[in-house]
């Protein structure tokens, strides 16, 4: 059965811990973030930032929402394109997709934001077309770069 096409931004994956902060914008369940003057937008992949976390749940300006921004969290995310893991487990790329879609372009490596570490063991998941893999944040601000 092939694997749907749903990206849903990142999902934490295992144990973190939650934040509270404040949004500088909308943002959706899932997406990455950078942060400025106290609040948080959406991150942009080119945009020279760094990211500082993903947002737990759905948020506009001005709100507190909850966020993981734990340099070490692993996160679950679906692949844009086709997913082998003879050619894509340790390695990074970009992020691709805007609010509430964001997904690993397995693909692109302009970036090299997150680091692919292997198919997600999530029911009815297989390697393919719109898979979903286990990442790390290796573009972190907290930790810095890692690549």
């Amino acid at each position: 059965m092939a694997n749907p096409d749903s990206p849903n931004g990142l999902t934490p994956w295992g144990d973190y811990q939650a934040f509270t902060l404040t949004a500088g914008g909308t943002m959706a369940k899932g997406d990455a973030f950078t942060a400025a003057s106290g609040v948080c937008t959406v991150y942009v992949e080119g945009s020279g930032n760094f990211v500082y976390g993903v947002a737990l749940n759905d948020t506009t300006s001005g709100e507190s929402f909850e966020a993981c921004i734990d340099p070490n969290a692993i996160f679950e995310v679906q692949c844009s394109g086709t997913y082998a893991a003879t050619t894509d487990d340790l390695t990074t790329c970009d992020i691709e997709g805007g609010t509430g879609e964001m997904e690993a372009n397995e693909n692109a490596t302009v970036n090299n934001t997150l680091l692919i570490l292997g198919l997600s063991p999530s029911q009815g998941n297989a390697a393919g077309a719109n898979a979903r893999v286990l990442v790390k944040i290796v573009k972190n601000a907290q930790a810095g770069v890692h690549n």
